[in-house]
C-alpha cells in the first residue's frame, strides 16, 4: 500500500467551510431534493455540501438517499412495506460496494486517510449521514471525522451513480470492440479496421495497417477501457460532471501515424464506426491540431462527402488541464454493444478515439501524462476539501520527477 498522509486536516485551508453558520439550510434541502444539479448561482451538487444540518428530520435524510436508489425508504426496516427483504438486503449490498469502493479511492489514489463503513439496516444510513454534522465550530472539535465522513460519502456517491451506467463492464465490452476492429466476422462485413497487428514495442502501442486505406497506412494503436479510479475522477473534477459525462471516453483508442495521412485515416475511421458499429452522436474535436483554414478545408473537402456527414458535429476546443503544446484530434460517438456484451440487452457506449501525429509533444515536461493525471487529482482535493497541502503536493511531485527526471 502506498504511504498515506497522516491526517485529512492539514489539506483543508478553510475550516470554516464546515461550519453550522457556512449553511444554506434552505439550499441544502434544495440539492438533496434533486436527482440532478441545482443552480443557485452555481451548480451544486450532493458532493459540493459540506455538512447536514441537525435541523433535518431522519425522513428527510432518508427521502434524499431514496430519489438516488430509486425506491422509497421509510424511518425503520420493517416499516419499508414497498421493499421485500431480498431486494432491501441487495440495496445494502449496492451501498456497501459504493462505500468500500469511495474508502480505497481515498486511501490509495488520493493517499488520505478514510472512514470504514458498512451499512446493514436504514438505521445505519441514517447514522452514516448524521455524521456529516460532528463538527462543533466553537468547540473547534471532530473536523478531522466530520471531513472524513464527507468526503466517503461524496466519493461513495460518485461511485454509485456509476453503478447505474453498468461501468463494470466495460473490459468486456472492450474486448468485444477488439474483436471487431482485428478479426473477420459478421459484424465489420469480415473487413476489420486493422489487419493483422505486426509485432511492435508494446510501451508505445502495436504497429497496425489500418485496412481500407491506400496507399499502405501503419500507426502505432494503444487501447483500453476506462478504469475504474478514471470515472471517479472524471465524476468529481467538475460539478456539471455526471455519470454519463464521466464515461464520455468509457472505450479509448489511440493512434499515432504520419502527420500527412491523418485526414484519410480520419475518414476511414468516421465510415466504418457508422457503418459497422451504428455510431450516434459523431464529433470530431480538433485541439491544436489542425489551425482553423486547414481544419475549415477538411471539413469542405473530405468531411461533406460523406453520405452521413450530417449526422457529425466538429468544433475546436481547449482543456485548461493540458499544456499548449499538447495537439489531438478526438473522435467521440456512441456505438452499439451487442446483448450478451457485458448486459442482457443491446446498449450503447461512448467510445473515443485520439489521432495524433508521430512527431507530437503529448508526452513531455508539462505535457506528460503524469502531469495531466496529478492536475486531476488537485481538483478532486480542491473540491472535496477546498485545496490540498503543500506536503501532499510535494510528495506526487516527487514520484513524478523521480519517474521522469525533471
Amino acid at each position: 500500500m502506498q504511504e498515506l498522509v497522516e491526517h485529512v486536516t492539514p489539506n483543508i485551508p478553510y475550516p470554516e467551510l464546515y461550519a453550522s453558520s457556512s449553511l444554506n439550510l434552505r439550499l441544502l434541502r434544495d440539492v438533496l431534493k434533486s436527482k440532478g444539479a441545482v443552480e443557485k448561482g452555481g451548480i451544486v451538487t450532493p458532493i459540493d455540501l459540506r455538512r447536514t444540518s441537525e435541523k433535518l428530520k431522519d425522513q428527510e435524510i432518508l427521502d434524499a438517499v431514496s430519489t438516488h436508489l430509486g425506491v422509497s425508504l421509510d424511518q425503520t426496516d420493517a416499516s419499508a412495506k414497498s421493499i421485500n427483504k431480498e431486494s432491501l438486503e441487495t440495496i445494502f449490498g449496492n451501498i456497501n460496494i459504493a462505500l468500500t469502493e469511495a474508502n480505497r479511492y481515498i486511501t490509495n489514489v488520493l493517499e488520505l486517510k478514510a472512514p470504514t463503513e458498512k451499512v446493514h439496516s436504514i438505521q445505519d444510513i441514517l447514522k452514516l449521514i448524521r455524521k456529516t454534522s460532528s463538527y462543533k465550530q466553537t468547540e473547534r472539535k471532530g473536523l478531522e471525522t466530520h471531513v472524513g465522513y464527507c468526503a466517503l460519502i461524496s466519493v461513495a456517491f460518485a461511485v454509485f451513480e456509476l453503478q447505474k451506467e453498468e461501468a463494470h463492464t466495460l473490459a468486456q465490452e472492450l474486448r468485444y470492440v477488439e474483436g471487431c476492429f482485428f478479426t473477420q466476422n459478421e459484424s465489420n462485413d469480415y473487413r476489420p479496421l486493422f489487419i493483422e497487428p505486426f509485432e511492435g514495442d508494446s510501451s508505445v502501442g502495436t504497429t497496425v495497417v489500418i485496412n481500407g486505406i491506400t496507399p499502405q497506412c501503419r500507426a502505432s494503436l494503444l487501447t483500453r477501457d476506462k478504469k475504474p479510479d478514471s470515472q471517479i475522477t472524471k465524476f468529481l473534477m467538475s460539478p456539471e460532471a455526471t455519470a454519463t459525462e464521466a464515461l464520455k471516453d468509457a472505450i479509448g483508442m489511440r493512434l499515432e501515424m504520419d502527420r500527412d495521412r491523418m485526414e484519410d485515416v480520419m475518414e476511414r475511421l468516421l465510415t466504418y464506426l457508422h457503418e459497422n458499429l451504428e455510431a450516434v452522436d459523431i464529433n470530431i474535436e480538433n485541439r491544436n491540431m489542425f489551425d482553423d483554414t486547414q481544419f475549415m478545408e477538411y471539413k469542405k473537402q473530405r468531411l461533406l462527402r460523406l453520405s452521413f456527414s450530417g449526422q457529425v458535429t466538429t468544433f475546436t476546443s481547449a482543456n485548461p488541464r493540458s499544456a499548449d503544446s499538447f495537439r489531438v484530434i478526438k473522435i467521440r460517438s456512441k456505438i452499439k454493444i451487442p446483448a450478451g456484451v457485458g448486459s442482457s440487452q443491446n446498449h450503447m457506449r461512448p467510445i473515443e478515439i485520439q489521432i495524433t501525429d508521430t512527431d507530437n509533444r503529448n508526452e513531455r515536461k508539462l505535457s506528460s501524462h503524469q502531469i495531466y493525471e496529478l492536475k486531476k487529482y488537485i481538483t478532486v482535493m480542491t473540491r472535496l476539501f477546498g485545496g490540498c497541502s503543500e506536503k501532499w503536493l510535494l510528495q506526487r511531485l516527487r514520484k513524478i520527477s523521480s519517474v521522469n527526471g525533471y
